[in-house]
């Protein structure tokens, strides 16, 4: 490589970085935790390195909630762990009515790293999942309500 072209990588290389720095970043996910069951994370981070990061979780069964769960990691552009991000909410089943949705945590949750660990985040390298801890299988609470209204 000439001295020329590594001269102009160094200066994108440096202007990327001052990029994410002056103007911050958001990174969003969204995931399925089954047919009608949705996460959809939000991650924004700032200049000097204040972040903030909610979820919306949505239930589009008619009598399955469940408990759901959204998990963000972030990492640099070399591998190191950044951020840990972990989102749960318990949404009951829509009963007819559209959706049932929530946002979590109220306030979002917020928390602030160095400017120089803010310009490391690496987007292409965001680990999501969207999935959920059921305490009771469907079928048993399908047969207990199915008891209940006299099916």
């Amino acid at each position: 490589m000439s001295s020329k072209t590594l001269f102009v990588v160094a200066i994108l290389i440096f202007s990327s970085s001052l990029y994410a720095l002056e103007f911050g970043a958001t990174i969003k996910r969204e995931g399925a935790k089954d047919s009608k069951q949705y996460c959809y994370t939000t991650f924004n981070i700032s200049q000097s390195g204040e972040w903030s990061a909610f979820t919306k979780f949505s239930n589009g069964k008619t009598i399955d909630g469940d408990t759901f769960v959204a998990v963000m990691d972030l990492y640099s552009y070399d591998g190191e762990h950044l951020v840990h991000l972990y989102h749960r909410a318990g949404l009951n089943g829509t009963f007819g009515r559209g959706s049932v949705e929530r946002v979590v945590p109220q306030p979002a949750d917020s928390g602030r790293v160095s400017p120089r660990v803010a310009t490391r985040i690496d987007e292409s390298k965001t680990r999501y999942v969207c999935g959920g801890e059921n305490t009771v299988d469907d079928k048993t609470v399908a047969a207990i309500i199915k008891s209940i209204i006299g099916f």
